[in-house]
Formats: structure tokens, sequence, C-alpha cells
């Protein structure tokens, strides 16, 4: 499992104090303004500080994402993605997003023009292929088979499939597509991260990927959400580091639970830490 960092709030930083990991993911959503064109104050701390492994000197493996809203995206080109790479010097680059399109393969299609030329761009402005994680578009399987061997041949290796879209917010069916593109594209690649979700039957669902990324601890957190082993309480007390990773810690060992966490692809290759008492010590001073 790999944890979202919320950059701006320390309340989300360490997530290797109470998972057993040394990757993170950064979110560009993080480091721009509500519209996508202009970089905001976390962006030039981050930039300042020299790029992610200074001002994280701790946490391992830095992995970029590029997943936001559709108003985001609409304002972030290909100049800016470059930029932020440049300036925040990740291991690893979630490939560009697009605007949701679910259904509408027309829309997919010209998303996926937009996307390649991206791509290409950052290819040809110093990124490595292996730096990259394909995240895989189309609206049908036809245009996700295609996709992948576009970015095939661009020598990409491993790949991420994003649930958010239709992931547990459009019934079963929704559900059961997310599956069926999950275990389509595992057959072709040799490598799938699947981004979202932390819930048992998440986990559950796609226990086939080989990474899991995850943010839930932060997204209930923020709701005063307090994550159990069988579900979700109300929570009056702070926002701190030690109720954010008490939710961490409750999902990585009672939903996710799964004994090969350390047996992932060289991306996420490390030596196990010592997961602490959910109850220990906050590094930021606790409560």
């Amino acid at each position: 499992m790999v944890a979202v960092v919320k950059i701006g709030s320390e309340e989300t930083y360490h997530p290797h104090y109470v998972i057993p990991c040394e990757s993170y993911v950064v979110r560009i959503d993080d480091l721009v303004n509500s519209t996508g064109i202009k970089f905001n104050k976390n962006f030039e701390i981050i930039k300042k500080a020299g790029g992610l492994h200074n001002f994280f000197p701790n946490h391992g493996k830095g992995i970029l994402s590029p997943i936001m809203t559709d108003k985001k995206n609409a304002g972030f080109d290909r100049e800016r993605f470059l930029s932020v790479i440049q300036a925040t010097l990740p291991n690893s680059i979630i490939t560009p997003d697009g605007e949701t399109y679910v259904d509408d393969s027309k829309r997919s299609k010209y998303v996926i023009e937009l996307t390649l030329d991206s791509i290409d761009f950052l290819l040809d402005n110093g990124v490595n292929a292996d730096q990259m994680i394909g995240l895989v578009l189309g609206a049908n399987i036809r245009q996700i088979d295609e996709y992948i061997s576009e970015l095939q041949q661009r020598n990409l290796s491993k790949f991420c499939l994003h649930t958010g879209d239709f992931h547990f917010r459009r019934g079963n069916r929704s559900k059961q597509i997310a599956l069926n593109y999950a275990k389509h594209i595992h057959s072709r690649v040799p490598y799938l991260m699947v981004y979202g979700g932390g819930s048992r039957e998440f986990f559950q669902r796609f226990d086939l990927a080989e990474a899991f990324v995850t943010q839930s601890h932060i997204v209930a957190g923020f709701k005063h959400k307090k994550i159990c082993r069988y579900g979700q309480k109300r929570y009056d007390g702070e926002l701190s580091w030690d109720f954010i990773m008490s939710n961490l810690y409750e999902i990585y060992h009672y939903h996710f639970n799964r004994e090969d966490i350390m047996n992932l692809s060289d991306l996420f290759d490390t030596t196990c830490v010592e997961v602490p008492n959910a109850n220990a010590s906050s590094p930021l001073g606790g409560v």
C-alpha cells in the first residue's frame, strides 16, 4: 500500500511511521490553485527546498500524481506538468490525466489524443519512460487496449487504474466495470497499480493488483470520521497527526492486510520498517 500525503497539511506526513512502506504519493492537486493555471505556495515551498527528497528527507520514493478535478485539469497544461516535475524531482510520475468521460467514447478519444501529445512532450523534454506510470485511459476495452499499446510503444511498463470516476459512486454495475477493466489491464501488463479506495471491499475486489494508492485516511479524517475495523464513526476531537495516522493504521491492518505487501515490484521495493502502536507519539508533537 502507498499513502497519499497532502502537501500543506502536516497531519498527513510521515505515513511510513505507521505502515511498512517507503513510498508516498504527492498530488499536483495540492500544488496549484483552484483553476490549475497558477502554482500555489505549496509548490514554491517544494521548489525552494530543492524537490521532494529534500522536503521529505526520510519518506523514501516520491510518486507525483496528476489526478485532480476537471476544473483544474482544464487549466493545467503540459508545460506546467513539466515545470512541476522539474521542481519536485519525483522518482516516478503518473502520466497526465484528462477530464472525466466515463462512458463517452468520443470524448475519451479526444482526451487520449491530448494525453499522448502531453506524454510525448514530456519524453522529448527529458522525462524518462521508466519514470512513468501509465494512467490507463479509455471508455471501453478497445480504447483501453489501444492506449496501453501506445504507451508500451513508448517503453512504459508500469500502469495505473484510477477507480475514482466510477468506483463506489454509480452502483454495482460501475463497480463491476471497474473490476473488469482491472482484470483486462492486468492481463496485458506486468505491473498494475490501483489508485483510490481504502475499504475492505475495495481491496478484496482488486486483489490482483501489485500496488494500491489510498488517501481514504485523509478524506475520512478531514470529514472527522474515524476509520474502524468495521466501518467509520464520528470523531469530535482535534484534527491531528495521531488521528489521521490511526486511520491509515486501521486501513492497512484491518482492511488491506496483505501478507505479500513487501513483495511488490522494484518501484516499491523497500526494507520493512517496524509498525508502531497506533497511539505512538506524533513526530509533529501530537495533540
